[in-house]
Order: C-alpha cells, then sequence, then structure tokens
C-alpha cells in the first residue's frame, strides 16, 4: 500500500510540475504578445493621422498632359497587423503580386511592413487592402 501510495504521489507531482512550467510559458507568452500588439497599435494610430492624400493635381494644362505621358512608379508603404511568421510574409506577398500595377514587392513578417512598387495610375489602394483583409491581415497605407 505505501508503495502504492509513493508512485501515486510521484505521478502526480511530476504532472503538477508540468503544469506549473506549461502555466509560466503561457504567462511568458501572453506578456510578449500583448507588448507585441500595444507597439503595433501605436504605429497603426500614428499611422492614421498619415495615410495617403490623393495626389495632388497639377495646376496647368502642360504638367497634366508631361504626367500622362510618363509612367510614374511609386513605392507604397504599408503596416501589415496579424503576420507572425515566413509563411504569413509569403501569403501577402502573393497577394500584393495579385493587385494591378505592381512591379515589386518586399514584405517583412519581424517589421510588420510591405513594400510596393506600383504604377501610379494602375494602382488602386482599396484593392491593395481589400487583398490583405481578404487573407486575414490588417492592413494600413502610409507615406
Amino acid at each position: 500500500m505505501r508503495k502504492e501510495k509513493k508512485a501515486f504521489c510521484k505521478k502526480y507531482r511530476n504532472l503538477g510540475y508540468l503544469l506549473i512550467v506549461a502555466i509560466a510559458l503561457v504567462g511568458v507568452m501572453s506578456v510578449s504578445l500583448v507588448t507585441a500588439e500595444k507597439a503595433i497599435e501605436s504605429d497603426v494610430d500614428t499611422l492614421y493621422s498619415d495615410t495617403i492624400k490623393p495626389h495632388d493635381e497639377p495646376e496647368d494644362s502642360e504638367s497634366i498632359e508631361e504626367q500622362a505621358e510618363e509612367d510614374v512608379i511609386e513605392n507604397i508603404k504599408l503596416l501589415i497587423v496579424g503576420m507572425t511568421d515566413e509563411k504569413d510574409a509569403m501569403k501577402v506577398n502573393e497577394a500584393l503580386w495579385k493587385c494591378d500595377g505592381v512591379e515589386g514587392v518586399e514584405v517583412s513578417y519581424k517589421d510588420a511592413k510591405a513594400t510596393i512598387k506600383a504604377y501610379v495610375e494602375e494602382i488602386s489602394y482599396i484593392e491593395i487592402i481589400t487583398a490583405i483583409e481578404d487573407i486575414g491581415f490588417t492592413a494600413v497605407i502610409k507615406e
């Protein structure tokens, strides 16, 4: 009876240690995620005030014609919330390449950012945001 009691206590004591370790890991991960989320939220808050506005239209007709003749490529920077690994970055990359006018894409899940090189006349900011939201992430365009 005594051996059975010791084996019983030892078995559940080991399970207790495992439970304590698991709880500690969950606590550490929660703190890390909350800290990361707060950092991203503060970036998002500052970006809402800096979202891309429509381009200023030239005042004279000559500059309108000149601009129409040139293919203007613009760098568009995005803050993307929700990426956690390289697979997420690849999903975002693929989604952005499907948008009209895109000539280049760079995505970093570590920085939660993406940069798109695109033709100004062809790119649609709504299409960009929708493409990212369709794969489960949130995006904010910044200048």
